[in-house]
């Protein structure tokens, strides 16, 4: 079966591959504002649906088909466009800033969030204030979260082991990173230009894969 999160729909809808049957599993109201949400994860028996416009991240508990919402700190932080990415990750969800100043980490088994200021640590690598958007795309290769840069061609390697942070080089041309995806271990970049990379975590090499003719067209 496939879930899916409501987009501004108070919920979740639960299809059957064989039958094509749709069931609607309500959220209560008071739970969230815009009821709208981006994505969504499965851990140990229950589902994480991430916020978009919304105050908190919801949490469904298929077997007990029962509701909670995880606020943090901020109660406004996850309304607006603060955020663009949800990653989970053994036991943690990673919600990625795109506008906000600090990045939060769900951790679904205490239910608590961690903040992290991530742009301060921006900063102090660059060594000059940054007040550009966070990240555009973010994905995790070996408990290493990797975020690339807005309006850059560079990303930040994060470590998810003891939390050491670095910026990379992620293209040596003037080609701006739009995505970054992972398949079978291996790391591809899309550009601004269309073009796709392949990038060597290893050695920092990357190799086009893939030449967009039409750019410009």
């Amino acid at each position: 079966c496939i879930w899916a999160p409501g987009d501004r729909i108070p919920g979740l809808f639960k299809i059957d591959l064989k039958t094509w049957q749709i069931d609607v599993f309500p959220m209560p109201l008071c739970q969230t504002r815009w009821y709208s949400f981006i994505g969504i994860s499965y851990a140990e028996g229950k589902l994480y649906l991430y916020p978009w416009n919304t105050h908190g991240l919801a949490e469904y508990d298929i077997k007990n088909n029962s509701w909670e919402n995880y606020t943090p700190e901020d109660p406004n932080a996850f309304t607006g466009n603060n955020f663009n990415s949800f990653l989970y990750n053994k036991g943690k969800i990673y919600c990625i800033p795109s506008a906000y100043d600090t990045m939060l980490v769900f951790d679904t088994n205490k239910k608590t969030f961690i903040e992290k200021k991530i742009r301060n640590k921006i900063s102090e690598i660059l060594k000059k204030k940054y007040t550009e958007g966070i990240c555009k795309s973010a994905v995790i290769v070996d408990d290493e979260l990797l975020m690339v840069l807005a309006k850059s061609n560079k990303f930040i390697m994060l470590s998810l082991i003891d939390e050491s942070i670095s910026i990379k080089q992620l293209l040596y041309n003037e080609e701006v990173a739009d995505n970054i995806a992972v398949f079978d271990n291996k790391l591809y970049v899309m550009t601004d230009l269309g073009n796709i990379y392949l990038y060597n975590l290893d050695d920092k090499s990357a190799k086009i894969v893939y030449r967009n003719v039409h750019k410009g067209k």
